[in-house]
């Protein structure tokens, strides 16, 4: 058995992840990430995983397991990393999603590197995702959750494979409902503690109120165009605007408008009726690769543009840079186990499901493919996605998946959404 430290939120879906393994026999201790902070006010009541009420959770449950439990103080690495990113975003007029960033420099580094220093073989956490290996390549890979509603995947395609190595997700085989039931009859107090759905790092999740306060210097106000080129108001600051926004724009004509663009070079505002929403495609950049150590130069997959959508048909077009950095290439992503104990998801789900092995097969003729091709051409960080059908409210700074079926092929950073039109050079050229 291994030694394991699980991320415990005060939620129950960590909680639940902490009493699985130390069903199993393995050596588990709990950690908490001190991440809130100091210039803020944080409740003392219940709320989200960066309340006072949630660490007092934690150690809660880590008590009736008896396992050691610590606070680990990362409130600097977090502000530099994940507050910091997100108010550079917004100051940008893109549109972050900040536990994207946490999971990737956070919850699968910082806490992770952290956990080795403690002699733990792995990190785990109560994300619902499922990690397995391929027994051909040694490649690890990640598939949806079993429970698709609850499945976090989509936030989860920084992984790189190391990272991948040393991660356990005990949930990935479990239904919501289950697992709120297994922390009922454990006596978990948080059997029924409602899922955080705000920023952590922000309080009352009003994520204006805190730029406001403590980035005052991003909100400049400045003009809003209808897409013809008229003036036709004033924004307060491009921070408090997404694409696809329609309330809150404090405009009134005699239809309705949407925030079509957002154009931080001119601090400008762009609206226009609903059928200008539509895209037909998308850049993405700070791409990851979790499936490929080198992808093929076009892909056809199912591409997700925000967590909560659903996945579209899509090409995707690899852009190669012999000067891009992409993770699933870099020296310390070796596929190969290097651990002295086998990976532990492979328990639970060591064989590919029936409806995996074309798209495994797919992957290992393009992996064959690969090697033949010279280390300069093998690194790419930007794609063009081409949408099979046009998709509405394409939005910079979000992030962008590809799967086929359950399997993550990779994902990025959406820089920008492509349209039959950019509004924004016709106006200020």
């Amino acid at each position: 058995m291994a030694k394991v430290m699980v991320a415990m939120s005060g939620g129950v879906d960590s909680s639940v992840a902490a009493a699985l393994l130390v069903s199993q026999g393995h050596e588990v201790i709990g950690a908490t990430m001190e991440v809130f902070p100091d210039y803020e006010q944080r409740s003392e009541e219940e709320g989200g995983c960066c309340s006072l009420a949630a660490i007092e959770d934690a150690k809660r449950v880590a008590f009736r397991l008896d396992i050691p439990h610590y606070t680990l103080n990362f409130k600097d690495i977090f502000q530099r990393e994940v507050i910091d990113n997100f108010v550079a975003e917004y100051s940008r007029g893109r549109t972050p999603n900040p536990c994207v960033v946490c999971n990737k420099k956070i919850k699968f580094a910082a806490l992770l590197q952290r956990a080795r220093e403690l002699d733990c073989q792995y990190v785990a956490t109560g994300h619902y995702s499922r990690i397995k290996t391929d027994p051909e390549t040694g490649r690890y890979l990640l598939y949806r959750a079993i429970d698709r509603d609850k499945d976090q995947s989509y936030m989860l395609y920084g992984f790189i494979q190391n990272q991948l190595q040393h991660t356990l997700l005990p949930l990935g085989e479990h239904e919501k409902i289950a697992v709120r039931e297994k922390a009922r009859q454990l006596g978990f107090r948080v059997h029924n503690k409602p899922d955080s759905q705000e920023i952590c790092f922000v309080p009352d999740n009003d994520y204006q109120a805190f730029i406001e306060r403590n980035y005052p210097e991003i909100g400049e106000p400045g003009d809003i165009y209808y897409y013809n080129g008229e003036k036709i108001g004033r924004h307060q600051g491009l921070h408090h605007y997404t694409i696809g926004q329609r309330r809150g724009l404090g405009i009134s004509l005699d239809h309705p408008v949407y925030v079509v663009e957002i154009d931080s070079t001119h601090n400008a505002l762009i609206v226009a009726p609903r059928e200008k929403l539509k895209f037909n495609g998308l850049t993405a950049e700070q791409v990851n690769w979790i499936a490929y150590s080198s992808p093929p130069e076009e892909i056809e997959a199912s591409v997700q543009i925000r967590y909560n959508s659903q996945p579209v048909p899509a090409k995707i077009l690899v852009r190669r840079s012999a000067d891009s950095t992409n993770s699933s290439n870099s020296s310390n992503n070796s596929s190969i186990n290097t651990d002295p104990a086998a990976h532990l998801n492979e328990n639970q789900s060591n064989a590919h499901c029936s409806d995996e092995s074309s798209v495994t097969r797919q992957l290992k003729q393009a992996v064959t493919q690969s090697k033949n091709k010279p280390a300069s051409d093998m690194i790419s960080s930007r794609v063009t996605v081409e949408f099979k059908d046009s998709c509405t409210a394409v939005t910079p700074g979000q992030s962008v998946v590809f799967y086929q079926d359950k399997l993550v092929l990779g994902g990025g950073i959406i820089s920008e959404g492509l349209k039959q039109e950019n509004y924004a050079e016709k106006i200020f050229d």
